[in-house]
């Protein structure tokens, strides 16, 4: 994996999407944070802040195995930290969601059924 042994900064576009929490691993504040943005959003907002960032989009967050969202890598000596490249990015992630042609892409979550959902059941009463 690369990461920075290689000299890379690796940012999610997890790290960036409004609807997440901060449990969840948003690591900007959600009033600089966009809904629902991808890695190639984070590699334009990369590009834009002038880090010189690289693009893997077959890639996964380690907490979510089976979707895949891609990741930008950041080369070390563009920025002092990770926290400094977080913040150049989020500065400029919202006009980039918000100019894509399609708009935010916002996922519509389906209420869920079955035994532990929140709807409770009555039980009949013969």
């Amino acid at each position: 994996m690369v990461g920075r042994s290689d000299g890379f900064f690796v940012l999610y576009p997890l790290y960036f999407d409004s609807r997440a929490t901060r449990a969840q691993g948003r690591r900007v504040p959600s009033s600089q944070a966009a809904p629902g943005p991808d890695a190639k959003d984070v590699f334009a907002a990369a590009k834009q802040a002038g880090l010189a960032p690289i693009l893997e989009d077959e890639h996964h967050h380690p907490s979510s195995l089976f979707e895949r969202r891609g990741r930008v890598l950041i080369p070390e000596d563009s920025t002092k930290s990770k926290r400094e490249a977080l913040e150049k990015v989020a500065a400029h992630i919202r006009q980039v969601v918000e100019k894509k042609p399609g708009g935010p892409r916002v996922r519509r979550d389906k209420p869920k059924k079955g035994r532990f959902s929140a709807k409770k059941r009555h039980k009949r009463r013969r």
